[in-house]
């Protein structure tokens, strides 16, 4: 489904809901969009539902959520006004 032009040029949060099962790959899959340590990461895969990324543009938020679902963690993106 395309996205259409106005949802492109908003700004995004990706929040990681829930880091799954597969708690190593989903810590090494945040370190790729962040520049989080291994420590830092799988911290905030303890603390979910916490933001991982915010004020991004559509498309790496779209990436992130992918990357992150592919990988078994529930992540939701959210507009901001």
């Amino acid at each position: 489904m395309a996205a259409s032009r106005r949802s492109m040029e908003r700004r995004y949060d990706v929040v990681l809901v829930s880091a799954g099962t597969r708690l190593k790959r989903v810590a090494r899959t945040i370190r790729t969009f962040t520049d989080l340590r291994q420590e830092e990461a799988s911290e905030l895969l303890r603390r979910a539902p916490v933001p991982i990324l915010q004020g991004a543009h559509y498309a790496t938020a779209e990436g992130a959520r992918d990357a992150l679902e592919r990988r078994g963690a529930t992540v939701e993106m959210q507009a901001l006004t």
